[in-house]
């Protein structure tokens, strides 16, 4: 009894391996995995580029084996290495076990949204109210679909007036409620959505009551502020406005949260940036405290491609695990706390030296504590960002520790992150 979790590891459902049946097995996981798709396309909450978004985790435009074990995994369908390898033959990739866009959307055999696809297979119609970018131009303006061409592509009544012929789909947004049957936005929404996938699969939502949202009120056009009061076991969500509205049932690709930090200034920002580095010191502290991870873990919580490397995107995720929840120029401002020779990027000694913490790679000693009496360390003394050599002298129950110091000074309860 009480065995801990890092001394287990789970056997895939699937380990009676056999190379006739993983093949099997990855034929029928292809077909659940089309299948599971093109229902979160039918729904309308997300397009191609989105699916591919799913399995991409580090943003690369390339999924990995790893990756795309996670996303299956993410979606309740769990195999072997050898059935995912499998699976990932079934994808027309030149490089065995990585995926491109095209590779991917090719192996599922389903219309890829980005920049238009075959005709009958479409995902824009005639009449449909849409938003498209104006000779390609950075701005949306709303209009209709007028025509679909055989290659995908469209002529668009403007509003104003305009028509455009021959517009890609990956110019395009569908507009909630658009005529003539269409199905979903054609192109990444400005917001990443979680796939809208049946009941029996858990949503990625990180949308929870009480959290402060933008809504579009009732699949509008504006969006409006309000606190999230219900979430709903269908997906759904009730919303309190601030002008005193209410709206129940609203779809989550109508709401944006808001971060917690939304209202932002230089100053502020590596206000919270300071404040959040301390939070984070002591929450690893006690982890390590407790004996129940090291170092190395920690980075690897961060680090989620195992690349060696934490990356902005990364590193936002690890800190929302931890309920830090930060705006994108506060993230910055954090990882430019750690001493990293490339912006917004953090190798293994860079996040341990700009914790301050020691580092458990290649260093001694057992126990729940890091330090130990006598050992030779630098500490800023009183907390001030210069260092200064000297011995611990005494490591109290807490994990702080007296120092002293080379040059003859003594310093009592020093935190170990100093």
């Amino acid at each position: 009894t009480g065995a801990l979790e890092r001394n287990i590891k789970k056997l895939s459902i699937n380990s009676n391996s056999s190379p006739i049946r993983d093949n099997r097995i990855a034929d029928e996981e292809m077909d659940e995995l089309r299948s599971l798709i093109m229902k979160a396309i039918g729904n309308g909450g997300v397009d191609l580029e989105e699916v591919f978004q799913h399995f991409d985790i580090d943003q690369s435009g390339d999924i990995d084996e790893l990756e795309f074990q996670r996303g299956l995994q993410k979606l309740k369908i769990d195999l072997s290495r050898n059935q995912i390898r499998n699976m990932m033959d079934r994808f027309p990739s030149r490089r065995p076990g990585h995926l491109k866009y095209k590779d991917f959307v090719r192996g599922l055999n389903l219309p890829s949204t980005r920049g238009g696809g075959g005709g009958g297979s479409s995902l824009l119609r005639e009449g449909m109210e849409i938003e498209a970018r104006y000779r390609g131009k950075s701005r949306y303006y709303p209009g209709r679909v007028r025509l679909v061409h055989a290659d995908g592509s469209v002529d668009v009544d403007y509003d104003d007036g305009e028509r455009e012929v021959n517009v890609p789909q990956s110019f395009i947004n569908v507009l909630g409620g658009g005529g003539g049957g269409g199905h979903t936005a054609v192109t990444q929404s400005p917001t990443r959505r979680s796939l809208d996938f049946d009941s029996r699969h858990s949503s990625s939502t990180s949308i929870m009551e009480g959290d402060k949202v933008e809504c579009l009120y009732k699949g509008g056009k504006k969006w409006y502020s309000g606190v999230i009061k219900r979430a709903n076991r269908d997906g759904t969500f009730d919303i309190t406005y601030d002008d005193g509205d209410n709206e129940t049932g609203a779809l989550e690709r109508n709401i944006k949260k808001l971060s917690i930090n939304s209202n932002s200034s230089p100053i502020r920002d590596n206000r919270i940036a300071d404040e959040e580095m301390d939070e984070l010191r002591s929450l690893i502290m006690k982890a390590i405290g407790n004996g129940g991870v090291d170092l190395e873990e920690v980075f690897q919580h961060f680090d989620i491609d195992q690349s060696g490397d934490i990356d902005e995107l990364e590193f936002q995720r690890g800190l929302q695990k931890l309920k830090i929840d930060l705006s994108r120029n506060q993230i910055r401002n954090m990882m430019d706390r750690f001493p990293s020779r490339r912006p917004g990027h953090l190798k293994y000694k860079d996040f341990v030296r700009g914790l301050n913490l020691p580092s458990t790679r290649g260093g001694g000693g057992g126990g729940s504590s890091l330090l130990r009496e006598g050992m030779e360390i630098e500490a800023r003394y009183r907390g001030k960002s210069r260092y200064y050599p000297g011995r611990v002298r005494l490591v109290h129950a807490d994990g702080s520790v007296d120092v002293d110091y080379d040059d003859g000074e003594r310093e009592v309860n020093v935190p170990q992150s100093f």
